[in-house]
């Protein structure tokens, strides 16, 4: 799969966005270095960006100028790309006339050395993270692709996942199964979760060698990541047959997750859907010991965050999950886990399966 290209057009909507913000904030330009941040303004992950209300510089090395010149030379493309020359950017921002410069939050060190380097008052701010929450549609279409190979490596799981079936052997296929499908990275870059018996009720477990025994539960959470974009979905699955408590619990998990979906709306407080999940959970007598769900795009893990101490409001083309668990120590996990798109009128759940 080739490297996609995001147009000139794109990149414009999102600067206006991000310029908009920073007039809002009384801030004359914005320093951006985060990875994630430069690929969502510039098109590309590397180098460091300056916005003002007039013009974008983008700072990169001369092998990527050459590499990416695909994406540089693009027509009308929005950013003056200079190459990356020692205090290059100190320089040119000390030369303007920056009363207040946004930059991303930082570590205390990295802001005490900028602090000392640069003429204008910083403010460290999240606008990026606050702006990356809600998609474009050209966004939109790229999580959707990623969460079509997600899918495809769930049924690959399903496919393999049987008593005697050793646990490291399922995800090294299915691994294999969602990079040949066009997945730049294995799930959440270092790896999907797989988890069988007692193992399934640690919330980070990974595979191990050991054989899925008859009678257990297996969690499997896993994604893609495509054009840059990630994709998340977690399902349990019962191998042979399972106690009533275990059947009951699955039942009650699942149905959580899809109504917590279709309860969702614009204007909620992300804090508030939180809440609800674990009120419910809590009324069947077990702790609910995660977020109910996270943002996601080009990060894994971004705005909003549907938490206990989130401050987030559910708005118009959010994508984030929705994953209710319970966890029984020395026993099994269960989890179950969507992506959806928030609409104004509908949800849209893209990691839903059939049949």
């Amino acid at each position: 799969m080739m490297d996609a290209i995001v147009e000139s057009r794109e990149l414009h909507l999102r600067l206006d966005r991000l310029r908009s913000r920073m007039d809002e904030c009384g801030l004359e330009g914005f320093l951006v270095a985060g990875e994630r941040n430069v690929q969502y303004l510039t098109g590309k992950s590397t180098g460091r960006a300056l916005i003002l209300a007039d013009d974008a510089v983008l700072w990169v090395r001369d092998l990527y100028a050459k590499v990416y010149s695909s994406t540089y030379s693009q027509k009308k493309y929005p950013f003056t790309v200079r190459e990356m020359e020692k205090d290059a950017v100190k320089k040119f921002i000390n030369r303007r006339r920056i009363r207040h410069l946004g930059v991303e939050n930082v570590g205390v060190l990295d802001f005490q050395e900028l602090k000392k380097s640069l003429k204008p008052t910083l403010c460290p701010c999240d606008l990026l993270g606050d702006l990356r929450a809600t998609k474009s549609e050209y966004e939109l279409k790229m999580l959707r692709a990623s969460a079509e190979i997600a899918k495809r490596g769930m049924k690959k799981a399903f496919s393999l996942i049987e008593e005697g079936s050793e646990e490291v052997d399922v995800v090294a296929e299915v691994e294999a199964a969602i990079r040949k499908l066009g997945s730049e990275t294995p799930p959440f870059d270092d790896g999907m979760l797989l988890a069988s018996g007692e193992s399934s009720a640690d919330i980070h477990a990974r595979a191990r060698k050991k054989k899925i025994a008859a009678g257990s539960l297996v969690v499997v959470d896993l994604g893609a990541r495509y054009c840059g974009y990630y994709s998340d979905m977690t399902r349990t699955m019962p191998v042979g047959k399972v106690g009533r408590k275990e059947k009951s619990l699955l039942e009650f998990v699942d149905n959580l997750r899809e109504e917590t979906i279709d309860w969702l709306a614009v204007g909620m407080k992300a804090a508030d859907v939180h809440a609800r999940v674990e009120k419910r959970i809590e009324r069947e007598g077990y702790r609910f010991y995660h977020s109910t769900g996270h943002g996601v795009g080009l990060n894994i893990h971004e705005k909003p965050s549907l938490s206990s101490m989130s401050t987030d409001v559910l708005a118009e083309n959010m994508v984030f999950t929705i994953e209710p668990g319970i966890y029984v120590p020395h026993g099994y996990g269960i989890r179950f886990e969507d992506t959806i798109i928030l609409g104004k009128k509908k949800k849209e759940n893209i990691t839903r399966m059939k049949g």
